[in-house]
């Protein structure tokens, strides 16, 4: 009782090669796979009117949803993950599909975020 729970990992992270927890995965589905799979599960628990208290951000990089570019610690230059991305959770998930709730990150520490 009173326990809240978290839908993650937006947009998706079920199709990568890459744990981010030891490196920083990349998706390079196309539109109608990302509507289609990726996205898919997110629209259909917000859509119920019981939406997720929490939705959890995935440290991956969707080159679709958002190419903006940054300097990464290293001074790589890289695409942004969509934990810092106003793209693709502000765009998407609190402008496109409604989602009102609380995102929340993944573990900063881990390697897909930590060193960028």
């Amino acid at each position: 009782e009173n326990i809240l729970s978290a839908l993650k990992h937006f947009p998706g992270h079920g199709d990568t090669h890459t744990d981010s927890h030891t490196g920083l995965p990349r998706v390079d589905h196309d539109l109608a796979t990302v509507e289609a799979v990726d996205l898919l599960p997110f629209r259909y628990a917000i859509e119920q009117g019981q939406a997720p208290a929490m939705i959890m951000t995935a440290h991956i990089q969707y080159p679709l949803l958002d190419d903006t570019r940054f300097k990464a610690l290293d001074g790589e230059d890289t695409l942004v993950p969509a934990t810092l991305s106003h793209k693709i959770l502000t765009g998407i998930l609190r402008n496109k599909m409604g989602y009102e709730g609380l995102i929340v990150t993944d573990a900063l520490d881990m390697a897909g975020i930590a060193h960028y």
